[in-house]
Order: structure tokens, then C-alpha cells, then sequence
């Protein structure tokens, strides 16, 4: 089980990077598309700009998104995250700040966030409207404030888990635990809560030594 998980993590790790290599190819192109816009119509060129921006608006078919925390893994991670979720129709944001000196194992981190997320995306997907949506916000200040929040259908809580009526509920149970596991070691608190067809979970971890 644990390889398993070890190996399904380093998969994210490697997607996660390929795909924030790719977006920032297609930032650094978007400001090319830009230069040349700009040339055109200084030029005057108004027939020539409005024929160009056509062009490369027929060709941009995906959403740019590009969520910057100065630190690569996790810039990998949530942008890896977000396109999923625009993939599927989901309406996602982000808040997040300068993550770049959180005093925590990068690996630990993916293992927390990316848990998180996949449940909200899994969650919003079987939301029952069309109005799915993922508000996340990764603050550091005097501590790592950590908050998902996602549309979905209605949630029991029962003693901080979750119950699952999917098959093979220890390997869904599997998420949680990990999640847990990384708040335990770095001596975290979390709170999950649903409410009016809003799940939140908010989870806040000190700057300290591991335990």
C-alpha cells in the first residue's frame, strides 16, 4: 500500500512539473501575442490587429492559469490541479502568498494539498448543479493557514472522518488518513465542516520543529 502510494505521488510530481513547464511556455508565448498586437496597432494597422487576434483567439481552446507562490512544487501542484478542474467544468481560485520559505518537506506538502484537492474536485463533480466551484487559499504568515472549500452535495461528519458508501472504502479512507498523518507530524490542527452546499476543510500548521 504504501509503495503504491509512493509511486502514484511521484506520477503527480512529474505530470505536476511537465504541465507547469508547459504553462509557462504558453505565458511566455501570450506575451509575444501582445508585442505583436501592440507593434499593429501603434502602426496603425487596424485590419492587420483585428485579423491577428482572431487567429489566436480560435487557438486558445484552454484556460490560462497560472497560480504563482514562489515556490516551484507547489506552483506545479496547483496549477497541475486547476486545469483538471477547469477540464471539468469547475469553477476554481486561488489566494495564496509567498510560500517559498514554508519550513516543511515539499513531499509532505503534495501529499496534503493534492489530497485536498482531488476530494474537491471529486466532490464538485458529483455536485447535482451546475454552479460547482473550489475556492482554495495557502497563506503563510505566523503559520501555514490552509482552507478547501468546494461545492457539494450534502456531507456527514462523524467523529473528524467522513463515511464512504463508494466500494472499497479503506482505500478512499486512504486520502484522510494521509492527510491527517502529515497534520500529526507537523503538529497541525484541522476543522472540516458542511454547510448549505459548501464542504469546507481548514487546517493550520505552526512553524515548528518536526515532532
Amino acid at each position: 500500500m504504501l509503495n503504491q502510494q509512493i509511486q502514484l505521488q511521484s506520477k503527480n510530481m512529474t505530470s505536476a512539473s511537465e504541465l507547469y513547464s508547459a504553462q509557462r511556455k504558453k505565458v511566455h508565448d501570450f506575451r509575444a501575442h501582445l508585442n505583436i498586437l501592440n507593434q499593429l496597432m501603434k502602426n496603425q494597422e487596424y485590419s492587420a490587429a483585428e485579423e491577428y487576434l482572431e487567429k489566436i483567439t480560435e487557438q486558445q481552446t484552454d484556460r490560462l492559469f497560472l497560480v504563482n507562490t514562489h515556490h516551484p512544487i507547489l506552483d506545479a501542484l496547483f496549477n497541475t490541479k486547476a486545469a483538471e478542474a477547469t477540464q471539468k467544468k469547475i469553477n476554481i481560485d486561488f489566494e495564496v502568498n509567498d510560500l517559498s520559505k514554508l519550513p516543511f518537506y515539499a513531499s509532505d506538502m503534495v501529499v496534503l494539498l493534492s489530497n485536498l484537492l482531488d476530494n474537491a474536485i471529486e466532490a464538485c463533480q458529483q455536485y447535482d448543479k451546475d454552479d460547482k466551484a473550489i475556492h482554495v487559499m495557502a497563506v503563510a504568515q505566523q503559520d501555514f493557514f490552509i482552507s478547501v472549500r468546494n461545492t457539494s452535495e450534502p456531507v456527514v461528519i462523524i467523529n473528524g472522518s467522513i463515511p464512504t458508501t463508494k466500494p472499497e472504502p479503506q482505500m478512499h479512507g486512504f486520502g484522510l488518513a494521509n492527510i491527517r498523518l502529515i497534520l500529526e507530524k507537523y503538529s497541525g490542527e484541522y476543522t472540516m465542516f458542511y454547510e448549505n452546499g459548501w464542504f469546507q476543510f481548514t487546517a493550520d500548521i505552526p512553524f515548528t520543529p518536526i515532532s
